[in-house]
């Protein structure tokens, strides 16, 4: 009765799939060589532009993928025109997706950043305001030093 409510049409083979990856994922990470494999420059490459890539390659397809295609098939016939689809959307694909993932990389530096200095400044303000309330009421408390806690 409890895994219909999860899966009403009782169908098991999607968490089946989902038990799966997970032991997949979970033998790669204990493995040396996965780790190594993963660590290459190549792999490094491919993780950072994989977001670029996945928000502009659909776009990208439909539009000019799809335009080069229509002008080529009737001149080059239907196989080349396929072809001529493709290296033109992973030409595009590449060429829109590396700068966004440097803009990406610079993108996070900063929030980081941001948030570090963020919460600096509203720990101190709490801190100030916890000494303020615990004054009037006569203690001393105030909020613990959270740096020490990294």
């Amino acid at each position: 009765a409890p895994l219909a409510i999860v899966l009403p049409s009782n169908d098991v083979v999607p968490l089946l799939w989902d038990a799966g990856a997970c032991l997949l994922i979970g033998a790669a990470l204990g493995c040396r060589d996965v780790a190594a494999l993963l660590s290459t420059r190549l792999a490094v490459l491919l993780g950072r532009i994989s977001f670029p890539v996945y928000l502009v390659h659909f776009p990208i397809l439909c539009s000019l993928g799809s335009w080069i295609y229509i002008c080529a098939v009737g001149e080059w016939g239907n196989r080349l025109a396929i072809v001529a689809g493709v290296v033109a959307t992973l030409a595009a694909t590449l060429s829109v997706s590396l700068p966004l993932a440097t803009f990406d990389r610079w993108w996070v530096r900063w929030v980081k950043v941001f948030v570090a200095e963020l919460s600096t400044i509203t720990v101190g303000l709490l801190r100030r305001l916890t000494q303020r309330v615990g004054s009037r009421l006569g203690t001393s408390e105030s909020i613990p030093d959270l740096r020490r806690l990294r």
